[in-house]
């Protein structure tokens, strides 16, 4: 009997180990179809070798096409405070001639140095952004907030035109930057880095503005006055109670706090 019951042991024994390994190498078989899948799956967000090199091509193409072109900057580099004013910029590629009003102009806003215009490259859609350096001090809005600030500049005559307009509200030298992006057809595929043009505005003063301030100040001033005053007056009450109640414990004496001694009684005679 006892014989019987080990064969039996054993016998249970066997098919658990292969329940367990068989179980084992389903889980096994499962995770590597996972993992499979999730690298397949990854290889074509990213793209194989083909994908890349169609990519680069692409990119080779893009930039084959481009061409010299020039921007202009129109704006006022001095304005009163809590005036909004317009930055305009202009493309222009090399043989927009007459077409490029900026490259023209004899009056009007301009830049504070000179009317020199900077150097890119145009031949692809082309976008510029423009951001201040004090968001907290001055507000930047596009002039076409709901268009795309992306315009096509393929040809070697085409003229874009970006504006903004600006608006500080505390006097001060303000940096400004335009960021001009190169893309690859209808993508967002910069074909080179991003060129930057630095603008300065310079924000001045205004009566108006002066004599707000001044208010302000005075406001100010008289606040602290009346919380200084205030605060005297308290410490001097509190002095004149401490020295009161001082003066009263002093004419009262030492003797007058203690207890009178009776009288002893005079012996009989």
């Amino acid at each position: 009997m006892a014989d019987e019951e080990r064969t039996e042991i054993r016998r249970w024994s066997s098919r658990r180990v292969w329940t367990v390994g068989l179980l084992g190498a389903g889980v096994t078989l499962v995770a590597l179809a996972f993992a499979v899948a999730a690298i397949v799956h990854s290889s074509d967000e990213v793209g194989g070798p083909s994908d890349q090199v169609e990519y680069q091509a692409r990119i080779r193409a893009g930039r084959s096409g481009l061409f010299p072109g020039t921007l202009h900057v129109e704006a006022e580099r001095r304005v009163p405070v809590g005036a909004e004013s317009r930055i305009g910029i202009w493309a222009c590629g090399p043989d927009s001639g007459v077409a490029c009003p900026a490259a023209t102009a004899t009056s009007g806003p301009v830049p504070d140095a000179s009317r020199e215009p900077v150097a890119v490259p145009l031949g692809a859609r082309v976008r510029i952004d423009l951001t201040g350096g004090n968001p907290e001090a001055m507000t930047v809005r596009s002039v076409d907030a709901t268009g795309d600030p992306a315009q096509p500049l393929t040809e070697r005559d085409d003229v874009a035109y970006w504006a903004w307009f600006v608006k500080a509200t505390r006097p001060g030298t303000y940096p400004l930057v335009a960021s001009v992006s190169v893309l690859a057809g209808d993508s967002e595929t910069l074909l080179i880095p991003r060129e930057r043009v630095d603008i300065e505005l310079t924000v001045t003063r205004t009566g108006a503005y002066t004599a707000r301030e001044a208010t302000r100040g005075g406001w100010v001033v008289t606040q602290w006055l009346v919380g200084t005053v205030i605060a005297l007056l308290g410490t001097g009450l509190i002095t004149a109670a401490t020295l009161a109640r001082w003066r009263r414990g002093h004419r009262r004496g030492p003797g007058r706090s203690r207890r009178r001694p009776t009288r002893a009684g005079r012996p009989d005679a």
